[in-house]
């Protein structure tokens, strides 16, 4: 058996010392995307929360109730009309930059058609649980507006892939910020229910049309044309993703709407006030883990990069959270453990 010669053997760990220099400094940059876009979404969603409990004061618990309940079932719907076509896309985007000229001209038209297809079932849905009226029109319009949402997220999906990840944080806080200007407009003139509707329709609006613009200058202009194969190949391959999404909606939302039916728009008020918090803090992963998806995806075949992106996620998604969980145990009372308290009898 021939012994590598000193020559070949220090050119080989010239090379994995580069590559881990090289791995590092990708970290490094890396962790600065993750902690714009943390730090963005710290400057925004908190106050939103804020906000979002004086709304809920204005409306009253019974008008708010009832949206919230509108609110899940558009929620449920739309995620699971995006059929796992998001995460997909962006994996495979990420993985082999040509998918956007060959897959796009059918995606685009692709998910408009599901969209729209999805939003009559979110009608058909709302009229058999009992929602009728003007109730039924407002279901219609939270549903487009989160339809819309669950576009725009497929979109930045693109963004991700190509590892835009600032502009991407930009986006990922745009929405909550027109909206939180907007409803603080209206709080000195009067908030009603419509109105509030109103507006968040015209923040998902806005932020879904500058995003066009952006795809449009970055990539250019896509041409429509649908073909039933690749559509058929998409939508094969992204079923389990589907699935996942389907099981996490039901579970993660369900409660809210069946408080509503079953027992009362009061209860499901005090609950969606409850779990505004707890929403908040998991939108953590949300923000995070979409990042590690891209990153992960785009470092396909270099298997000493997955494992330390890995490595580097298992740190950046754990540590926050359990500092978050020993807090609610150990300070509970500074939170909502302080309601379920029940006062001493003088």
């Amino acid at each position: 058996m021939r012994r590598a010669s000193p020559r070949t053997t220090s050119r080989r760990r010239a090379s994995v010392r580069a590559s881990f220099q090289l791995n590092a400094s990708s970290i490094k940059r890396f962790l600065g995307n993750i902690s714009f876009v943390v730090l963005l979404n710290l400057l925004v969603k908190p106050g939103w929360v804020v906000l979002e409990n004086v709304v809920q004061d204005r409306l009253g618990h019974e008008v708010f109730g009832t949206f919230t309940a509108l609110l899940t079932l558009a929620t449920i719907v739309a995620a699971v009309s995006d059929v796992g076509t998001t995460q997909l896309t962006t994996k495979r985007l990420a993985a082999s930059p040509g998918f956007f000229t060959e897959f796009f001209p059918t995606l685009l038209p692709l998910r408009a058609g599901l969209g729209v297809g999805f939003l009559l079932a979110t009608v058909g849905i709302g009229w058999v649980l009992g929602y009728r009226g003007h109730w039924l029109l407002l279901l219609a319009i939270t549903a487009a507006g989160l339809l819309l949402t669950q576009y725009i997220l497929f979109l930045r999906g693109v963004l991700q892939a190509h590892q835009r990840f600032n502009l991407d944080a930009v986006l990922s806080v745009l929405e909550r910020l027109l909206l939180l200007g907007l409803v603080l407009a209206l709080l000195p003139i009067g908030l009603s229910l419509d109105r509030y509707v109103a507006v968040r329709t015209v923040a998902v609006g806005f932020t879904f049309l500058l995003l066009v613009v952006l795809i449009r200058r970055f990539y250019g202009k896509v041409a429509l044309r649908p073909r039933w194969q690749q559509a058929r190949q998409v939508l094969l391959e992204s079923l389990p993703l589907a699935f996942i999404t389907l099981v996490y909606g039901l579970n993660e939302r369900v409660d809210m709407l069946m408080l509503e039916r079953l027992v009362s728009s009061k209860e499901a008020s005090y609950y969606a006030a409850a779990y505004r918090w707890v929403d908040a803090v998991m939108m953590y992963l949300w923000t995070v883990l979409p990042l590690f998806f891209a990153r992960f995806a785009h470092a396909t075949g270099r298997t000493q990069e997955q494992q330390e992106l890995l490595w580097f996620g298992q740190r950046v998604v754990t540590v926050p959270l359990l500092f978050v969980v020993g807090f609610g145990l150990f300070r509970g009372n500074c939170c909502f453990f302080s309601l379920l308290t029940v006062p001493p009898r003088r």
